[in-house]
């Protein structure tokens, strides 16, 4: 989900982030390729989205052949939808007005611009990512697809992905693995993984195997001079 604040609406003027933090997010951006930020939205809304989510997912379960990944459910917002060239309705295709209230979040948005993020557009759609307990661990993967393009040496984002988490998240119960500074730097994965979400991957059930090794990349990982540790990011924005 990628965020813009040009539906920022004119009264929304609230300072939510103070100069420190604002230097201190950037900077972890920069560094580590993500930030967190607590208390984005409220908890009413939370609720609410629990609810929606819950519902979806229940009438979608996730299929078998997903089973790293869990459910992949893309919501769209309806004036989204209505453009829709080669889009089809299904269990993982769909319009709802809520992905709309998601993406136009005026607290969100005020954040973004603070975070000096105002110029970015969104794609107009909501991913909801859910895995059953006891699930295999999802492979280690990158989904950006443009790293030969001269926006990707730049040091700032070109690219953000907002994910709010709807539940108390960590390391037992599957929060996000990310190695820091790996959108930047050349890390000794990106040798050994195959393509993300095709079917050499998909078919890899051996958890030792690069792709899903857990423990091995809890310690830090040495890359030529720089150490990068592996970090579990639960809750990143709440």
């Amino acid at each position: 989900m990628f965020i813009t604040s040009q539906w920022l609406k004119k009264n929304v003027s609230m300072e939510y982030l103070s100069p420190d933090e604002i230097s201190q997010k950037w900077a972890e951006l920069q560094e580590n390729g993500f930030t967190s930020v607590a208390g984005v939205l409220d908890k009413e809304f939370v609720e609410e989205l629990k609810q929606w989510s819950k519902a979806i997912i229940k009438e979608n379960p996730p299929d078998e052949e997903f089973a790293y990944q869990g459910s992949d459910i893309h919501i769209f917002t309806e004036e989204r939808w209505s453009r829709r060239v080669h889009l089809k309705l299904g269990p993982t295709r769909m319009p709802d007005p809520m992905a709309a209230k998601i993406i136009f979040n005026q607290k969100k948005l005020a954040i973004c611009k603070e975070l000096g993020f105002e110029g970015l557009t969104p794609q107009e759609w909501v991913i909801l990512i859910s895995k059953p307990p006891r699930s295999p661990p999802c492979y280690w993967h990158q989904d950006y697809i443009n790293w030969n393009s001269p926006e990707a040496f730049t040091p700032w984002p070109t690219k953000l992905l907002i994910g709010f988490y709807l539940s108390d998240t960590k390391k037992e119960n599957g929060c996000m693995r990310v190695i820091s500074g790996s959108h930047q730097n050349h890390h000794q994965l990106h040798d050994k993984i195959p393509p993300p979400h095709e079917e050499e991957i998909k078919k890899i059930t051996d958890l030792n195997h690069p792709t899903k090794e857990m423990e091995g990349f809890d310690r830090l990982i040495e890359y030529e001079k720089t150490k990068i540790p592996t970090r579990f990011v639960g809750n990143p924005l709440q």
